[in-house]
């Protein structure tokens, strides 16, 4: 069972209980956009289903004043049960890491 905590400052969400039933794995992927991430779970690395999305406008020190910690995310498992997490990756899709290539060329005025 897969399921998605979040919390900024006092507000915090649980998504909805997810399962994966006769499978000993699970994919997870976040993927990150300029105003919202969306969390994915499954066990095949091409189709993993959106188990929640999350905007991103909170994540920024000009509106969490002095609270802001940046973004990180945790693995953990709970009750009778084995977890394994062996690797993680971090990867950029090819239009993404066009998008930042782009704009980190452009010129802004002084």
């Amino acid at each position: 069972m897969i399921d998605l905590r979040r919390r900024a400052a006092d507000m915090r969400m649980v998504s909805e209980e997810h399962f994966f039933p006769d499978t000993d794995h699970v994919i997870l992927k976040i993927h990150a956009e300029r105003n919202q991430y969306s969390f994915c779970a499954g066990i095949n690395e091409e189709h993993p289903e959106v188990i929640e999305t999350g905007n991103t406008q909170l994540l920024s020190t000009e509106v969490m004043k002095g609270t802001f910690t940046g973004c990180f995310f945790g693995l953990f498992a709970e009750g009778n049960v084995k977890a394994c997490f062996p690797y993680f990756t971090i990867s950029e899709s090819a239009e993404q890491k066009e998008k930042n290539r782009a704009e980190a060329q452009r010129e802004y005025p002084v």
